[in-house]
Parts: C-alpha cells; sequence; structure tokens
C-alpha cells in the first residue's frame, strides 16, 4: 500500500528571525502563511510547500551546522533573468549571475542575511516539453534522467562556489 506524502516546508535555519523574515517576505517577496515571533518561526508561501524559517538560540550547539551553509532549497522562476536583475536591484547578494546548465535551465545561486545559499531555477523548455507530453515509461526515463543531471549539476556548482565539499556525503544517516 502507498503512502500519500506531500511536502509541507522545507525548513531554513536562522540566528536573527526578524531580519530573515523581513529579507523573504520583503526582499524576495514571498507571502508570509504564517509567523510566531514567540517560537521563531514562520512559513512563507511558495506554492506548493511552504519556506519555514526557523530561529536558532544563540547558545545552540547546532547552530554554526545550521546556519550560513548550502541549503539545497531550488526556488523556480518562471524567468530567471529578471528575477535576478530585480532582486540584485533590491541588495541581494548572488554568487554568480544566472548560468545555463547543460540540462536546459539555468541556475543562480544567492545568501540570505545568514549567508546560507540558495538556489533560483530557472525553468527550461526542455523540461516543460517533458510535463506536457503523455507519461510514457519512455518520456518517465528522459525526465528522470534529467533530474538525475539537475541534481548532478546543482552538487558540482555547489562544489565549485565552494559550499560544499567534493568529499561531502549526499546523504546523512540520521541520528
Amino acid at each position: 500500500m502507498g503512502m500519500d506524502y506531500r511536502l509541507y516546508a522545507l525548513r531554513v535555519f536562522t540566528r536573527d528571525w526578524d531580519r530573515a523574515v523581513a529579507f523573504y517576505s520583503e526582499t524576495l517577496g514571498m507571502p508570509i502563511h504564517y509567523a510566531n515571533p514567540e517560537i521563531g518561526w514562520a512559513e512563507l508561501d511558495t506554492g506548493a510547500a511552504h519556506l519555514a524559517i526557523e530561529r536558532l538560540a544563540a547558545d545552540d550547539p547546532e547552530a554554526d551546522e545550521l546556519v550560513g551553509r548550502f541549503v539545497g532549497v531550488s526556488l523556480e522562476v518562471d524567468d530567471i533573468a529578471t528575477t535576478h536583475e530585480t532582486l540584485a536591484a533590491r541588495g541581494v547578494e548572488f554568487l554568480e549571475p544566472p548560468a545555463k546548465q547543460p540540462w536546459g535551465g539555468a541556475l543562480a545561486h544567492f545568501r540570505d542575511p545568514d549567508g546560507n545559499v540558495l538556489t533560483l531555477l530557472g525553468a527550461s523548455a526542455a523540461r516543460q516539453e517533458s510535463t506536457d507530453s503523455s507519461s510514457s515509461a519512455r518520456s518517465r526515463s528522459r525526465r528522470e534522467d534529467r533530474g538525475h543531471r539537475r541534481s548532478r549539476a546543482l552538487r558540482a556548482a555547489a562544489i565549485r562556489l565552494g559550499l560544499i565539499s567534493s568529499t561531502s556525503r549526499r546523504h546523512e544517516d540520521p541520528k
């Protein structure tokens, strides 16, 4: 029997919750779905799931590992060039301009005020065509192959930018 999963939220950790919520809601323009300053938790609407901003205590021993890192969150936008230009004009720090990827899309990495690195993902024509096509086994296989190439490209870009090491493990064992 299959399980019915839905992605609810992706968490981004911060030491300065007010500043982070202002950045994501005002600078990036994400609508606030829920915010509770007492517990240091906010959920921003990104479509299918929420981007959650979670405050860590200053003395939290995990803060150094969780804040100011490559987050692995890709935010898809319709027009990456225009989005990049608009956000850069608002003061968003990009690590490099949007770059076309071998799988057809484009990526641009940016930092939030805590140094967390997120990715803008420009929709690709190839991806759109595969979404519009039938769901035959062959088209699914091509989509999966593009997804793996996209994942490898994201990892390669993160290594090139020094956000992760080439020897870092792809998946951590739960503790």
